[in-house]
């Protein structure tokens, strides 16, 4: 595999590559903001004003919920690629359930977008991380160039 995923006849990403890995980073940051809103909702009622907290704490968990399915999708598809789709369909998850719940809290519509907007950059920001770390050290699916001999 090589830090790049490759099908069978060497053309690149197949869906299944694409999508498995994209899905399984929005379900892990699923999770990580499931039990972050725990925490959060804690540490924010334990407070002596905790309406002054809520918006804070929600954009914290929104950062953190982003970076951990763009770093876990990458992971596990081994490049960039799926980091990225795992980001963008966070961030349509995200707007999805704020247009359900009908309001933007105490942040103005068009910055209320501007947040979504940064959550899909953090969420580049931690595929970007994964894809880099580790052996291969590739971006995507870039191919390895053969060194050139000198004469």
């Amino acid at each position: 595999m090589n830090g790049a995923l490759r099908n069978k006849n060497d053309e690149g990403f197949s869906f299944s590559e694409l999508i498995v890995p994209a899905l399984f980073g929005v379900g892990i940051a699923a999770a990580t903001a499931a039990v972050l809103v725990f925490i959060a909702g804690a540490v924010v009622y334990s407070t002596a004003d905790p309406n002054s907290l809520v918006t804070g704490a929600s954009l914290l968990i929104l950062g953190i919920m982003s970076f951990v399915a763009g770093f876990a999708a990458s992971k596990k598809g081994g490049s960039f690629l799926p980091g990225a789709i795992s980001g963008a369909a966070l961030a349509l998850v995200v707007f999805l359930a704020s247009l359900i719940s009908g309001g933007h809290g105490e942040i103005a519509a068009p910055y209320s977008y501007l947040v979504r907007l940064l959550g899909l950059v953090v969420s580049l920001l931690g595929a970007y991380l994964a894809s880099r770390h580790g052996k291969g050290k590739r971006f995507a699916s870039s191919p390895k160039m053969p060194k050139i001999k000198k004469r």
